[in-house]
């Protein structure tokens, strides 16, 4: 076993080419041939081949076309090395016997050594493809992928990456990503300013009446689903006008239940936003607004220290009025007239220190006119339209 190499190589008159043969006469078998080797003049040749020590060997020694001459045959054999194993990339080659090889193959280089005896090295050649690859996978809108150092996400789906194996070859990474819709929704709702609504674990109410919450993997495709929370609160106004013996509410369209704040239980006809205490006591107010409630603080009314409005005979007519004027009919002598508005502030009106009151100046709506007389004071609703 070895290397067999033929060789006319300089040594022949004429275009020369090498032809190897095995079997038998009648029934050959060529292994191989070689015609103007690199390195060889006058069109010599040189041709070695891998040899079995159980075959015979037939070397033909011819002339490209009709050409005839003298030649010498040169025939050696060198030891075979341990072959070894070379892998190179697509598109790169590499040298071997002075000529670069860039197919897969079997390859052998004569070398020798420094003692001048000649060795055979064996090169099992191995071209690495070209690596190719496509990500094309379908994610969640909030997922993003690392290729080589890359986010990719909903914002960038697509691009091409070049990598580099243990090898040192390059692969060719094709980026195509698709991203299933945002699943996300708005919970947005009114409740009362004392509710506590539970999303997700997360109380939320007056001090924490917004945010988002995740709720993982609920969505068809297993992706996890945004709910944006938002509550608003229904006001009550629990602001009370006090003007004794009357008590008025700044809240308007309430379902209204005045109470008696000594047992805080409800006043029998009392559902009206005014209310004209009849006896001392404090009393407050029970509103109700689209199923939300509230109460005010409870005010004092004492007749104690005043006359009872019921011992002063007026009448105040027309009420509620459309004409800007109303006339005050009473026996006592009236000292005063003074009209404020629910936020107990003074209006500017015209008394003509008689019986009639010029409301010109007014804007329609709901004012208190308070009446002081030589027997006391008493107050009423009086309405502008």
């Amino acid at each position: 076993d070895g290397v067999i190499t033929t060789s006319t190589c300089n040594q022949a008159s004429y275009d020369t080419k090498i032809s190897v043969f095995v079997g038998s006469c009648g029934s050959l078998t060529c292994v191989g041939g070689q015609d103007d080797a690199a390195g060889c003049s006058g069109f010599t040749t040189e041709f070695s081949f891998f040899s079995n020590g159980a075959l015979s060997y037939y070397i033909f020694v011819h002339g490209f076309g009709s050409a005839t001459g003298n030649f010498d045959l040169t025939i050696s054999r060198s030891i075979e090395g341990t072959p070894e194993d070379i892998a190179i990339c697509a598109g790169d080659s590499l040298l071997i016997n002075g000529v670069y090889q860039s197919a897969d193959g079997t390859y052998s280089e004569l070398l020798t050594s420094t003692l001048g005896c000649d060795s055979t090295a064996i090169y099992n050649l191995t071209v690495l493809p070209v690596q190719a690859s496509v990500v094309d996978d379908t994610l969640c809108a909030y997922e993003t992928v690392q290729i080589n150092g890359t986010t990719y996400d909903v914002n960038n789906p697509v691009g091409t990456e070049v990598l580099t194996s243990a090898f040192g070859c390059d692969s060719t990474v094709t980026v195509e990503l698709e991203f299933y819709p945002a699943l996300s929704s708005t919970y947005d709702t009114t409740v009362c300013t004392y509710d506590t609504l539970y999303v997700n674990g997360t109380a939320y109410h007056s001090g924490n009446p917004s945010g988002t919450e995740s709720f993982a993997s609920i969505g068809p495709n297993g992706c996890d689903s945004l709910v944006s929370v938002n509550l608003n609160f229904t006001s009550i106004d629990t602001t009370i006008v006090a003007a004794p013996p009357m008590l008025m509410s700044n809240q308007p369209g309430a379902v209204y239940q005045w109470i008696d704040c000594s047992d805080m239980s409800p006043i029998a006809g009392a559902n009206d936003p005014d209310f004209i205490a009849l006896v001392t006591g404090n009393y407050a107010l029970e509103l109700e607004v689209d199923g939300c409630l509230a109460t005010t603080d409870c005010y004092l009314i004492d007749f104690t220290q005043t006359e009872s409005q019921e011992m002063i005979d007026i009448e105040v007519y027309p009420n509620p009025t459309t004409h800007g004027q109303v006339t005050i009919s009473t026996e006592e002598f009236i000292e005063s007239v003074q009209v404020l508005d629910l936020l107990g502030r003074t209006c500017p009106t015209n008394f003509d220190g008689v019986d009639t009151l010029d409301l010109s100046s007014l804007t329609p709506g709901k004012y208190i006119l308070q009446i002081q007389t030589s027997k006391g004071e008493t107050s009423q609703m009086l309405v502008i339209m």
